[in-house]
C-alpha cells in the first residue's frame, strides 16, 4: 500500500512540474523579437512618433507607426496579437503603465503587439515622452 501512494504522489509532484513548465515557458518574452505596431487613435500629431520612440529606447522593436483608423479613441489600449493570456501585451503596456490590456489573436499580421494611444494619452506618455507638441 505504501508503495502505491509513494508512485502516485510521485506522479502528481510529477504532474505538477510538468505544469509549472509548460506555464512558465508560455510566459516567457524573447524581447528582443517583440514585434510592435503603434497607432495614434486621436488628432494630436506625433504622438506615434513619439510613443514608439520611447519603446525604442526601452529595446523594443517597433515595427509600424501609422494612424489609427478613427482618431476619436477615447482610451489606450494594447492588443496582444498572439497569446491568449496577454502575456507580451503585459508586458509592453508595463512600459506605459497602461491596464487597459486585450487579446485579439491575429498572427497574420506579423505583429506581436498593437498599441492604439487614445485620448488619455497623458496619463501614459507625457513625463515619458516629455509631453506633446
Amino acid at each position: 500500500m505504501r508503495k502505491i501512494i509513494a508512485v502516485l504522489i510521485s506522479i502528481l509532484v510529477i504532474f505538477v512540474l510538468v505544469k509549472l513548465l509548460m506555464n512558465y515557458h508560455n510566459t516567457m518574452i524573447d524581447k528582443e523579437i517583440l514585434r510592435v505596431e503603434v497607432l495614434n487613435g486621436t488628432s494630436q500629431k506625433g504622438l506615434a512618433k513619439k510613443t514608439s520612440q520611447y519603446l525604442k529606447d526601452n529595446k523594443l522593436d517597433v515595427i509600424i507607426i501609422s494612424n489609427a483608423r478613427f482618431d476619436t479613441i477615447s482610451e489606450t489600449i494594447v492588443i496582444d496579437r498572439l497569446k491568449k493570456n496577454c502575456a507580451y501585451g503585459k508586458y509592453v503596456a508595463k512600459k506605459l503603465n497602461c491596464n487597459n490590456i486585450m487579446s485579439d489573436i491575429d498572427s497574420s499580421l506579423y505583429i506581436d503587439v498593437t498599441i492604439i494611444i487614445g485620448n488619455d494619452y497623458n496619463k501614459y506618455l507625457k513625463e515619458k515622452t516629455n509631453g506633446t507638441e
